[in-house]
């Protein structure tokens, strides 16, 4: 099946091994269960928190925490799952494809003066002005970091808070940057609880390798130029909601000065009560001549004049986030551990794309084909595809309507007054008139055929001499060569 010299691996570990040495690879580092410590570098051989001397590992109930043997055996009490970064960006730019699509900015766009992309920032433009040997290098690299709290269970339990840590490359123009394929897993925390503040040290191992590429940078291989360069990056924003960014950007988000356009401005009174913060004078933030800052009874009994601080720049977008966390809900398979379930299927799926790269016809994973590549690559129109039915379309659909259900009503109820036009005065008068407006119904059926109208006419004329009551009477049951012979008569 395989080429000479070219076999399978013969266990899951020798592949892992395998995935290893192409920069797929994580990295299991023991957390301490109060969040205080990572047990790295100085504290890597510590049994032990040295600031609150609990167990780096799991203990029994029947066991003693405070005893060395103890202390040193069994699974970890938490673990922190790490992606490392740049492995992960070298394999990136090892591909001349997507080397080429992160130079895009810089290389393959239209200036049109609209927002359309990062590049139109004022904040790129500033970073640009300030570090001149970073801003003229197009391949550097500038990430997003976004974050939030996921239950891998889904809606089966509400105490489990896993926290995944993604990065976003803002090199990749629009349509690709928050695609599923560039989205880059970089950490992911254990539960039960959330980290809180303390999310500062989970982040640690990242915070160091992002550090390197800002102040050495990194030698990479440009696949599409078949060049090396030193590749630096640098951490251009973060995406997360609104507690969240307390976490990330130690700001308070909660008391009398959560607001962080107002700040020390912020307009709040305690409820005597209930305890609870209460913000007002939220009329501000409307414009300077609204018609509501002048209404006094409707609100606190005064006029409001002031204005706010201008709103800090930058909108977030968390749908695209929010919709990755809920792939990595399905990949939890192991209910005992749902972190760990998460991490071996993304390297799974790392794996199938770069596979993927280097078979014909493969399509990526995590690159799914957008409703609107029609009309981006010039086919199709605006708005929506009207669909139009021609005159002989509707014409057809009609008469067959009338076949299906208009017209064996008629026959039958002209057969029920020909059955009884002998035994009642004035019946074959009245044959005459239900004969007349048969006609001039079918005359109406929108779409009927010459040939249909002669059918009935001759089936009618027909049926009164008995001819038809021997043949089928649904069209077109009787035979041709009977409707040319008899042709029926003028019916006045």
């Amino acid at each position: 099946m395989l080429p000479e010299e070219n076999t399978l691996p013969k266990s899951y570990y020798q592949a892992k091994k395998i995935l290893c040495l192409m920069g797929m690879e994580y990295q299991k580092i023991h957390a301490c269960l109060n969040d205080c410590i990572l047990y790295r570098h100085e504290f890597q051989e510590m049994p032990k928190c040295p600031r609150y001397g609990v167990s780096r590992y799991k203990v029994k109930d029947d066991d003693d925490c405070s005893s060395d043997e103890n202390s040193k055996k069994g699974p970890p009490a938490k673990v922190l799952w790490y992606l490392p970064i740049i492995p992960r960006f070298k394999r990136l730019f090892a591909n001349g494809d997507d080397t080429k699509d992160l130079t895009w900015h810089a290389n393959g766009r239209n200036y049109d003066g609209m927002l359309c992309h990062p590049t139109d920032s004022s904040q790129w433009k500033k970073i640009d002005r300030l570090y001149l040997d970073f801003g003229k290098e197009a391949k550097n690299l500038r990430l997003g970091l976004a974050s939030d709290g996921m239950n891998p269970y889904g809606n089966l339990s509400t105490q489990q808070s896993s926290w995944p840590v993604f990065l976003v490359i803002y090199n990749f123009p629009p349509w690709l940057c928050m695609k599923r394929k560039y989205m880059m897993l970089s950490v992911m925390i254990l539960s039960p609880r959330q980290p809180g503040n303390d999310i500062d040290v989970y982040l640690s191992s990242l915070i160091e390798d992002l550090t390197k590429l800002w102040d050495e940078g990194v030698l990479m291989f440009d696949g599409f130029r078949n060049e090396t360069f030193q590749m630096c990056a640098m951490l251009f924003c973060t995406i997360n909601d609104f507690p969240a960014y307390g976490n990330l950007s130690s700001y308070s988000v909660k008391g009398h000065r959560a607001c962080p356009i107002c700040e020390e401005d912020t307009s709040c009174i305690q409820l005597k009560h209930g305890r609870k913060t209460m913000y007002t004078r939220h009329r501000r933030f409307l414009k300077p001549h609204h018609p509501y800052r002048r209404l006094k009874k409707s609100f606190n009994g005064s006029q409001e004049h002031e204005t706010v601080s201008i709103p800090l720049t930058g909108d977030q977008w968390m749908y695209p986030v929010e919709r990755y966390m809920k792939i990595l809900k399905r990949y939890t398979k192991n209910p005992l551990h749902p972190e760990a379930s998460i991490v071996e299927r993304y390297i799974a799926e790392e794996a199938i794309e770069f596979c993927s790269e280097y078979i014909e016809k493969a399509k990526p994973v995590g690159l799914l084909e957008s409703q609107y590549d029609e009309r981006m690559g010039g086919k199709g129109s605006r708005g929506l595809h009207v669909i139009t039915q021609s005159v002989e379309d509707l014409q057809q659909a009609h008469l067959m309507h009338a076949y299906t259900c208009k017209i064996p009503v008629w026959i039958g109820l002209y057969r029920a007054l020909s059955n009884v036009a002998d035994k009642v005065d004035h019946g074959e008068e009245l044959v005459v008139m239900v004969v007349r407006w048969l006609l001039r119904e079918v005359a109406e059926v929108e779409g009927s055929s010459p040939s249909f109208h002669s059918w009935l006419r001759c089936l009618v004329v027909m049926s009164r001499v008995g001819i038809a009551s021997r043949s089928n009477p649904s069209f077109p049951g009787l035979p041709t060569t009977l409707l040319i012979q008899k042709k029926p008569p003028a019916i006045e």
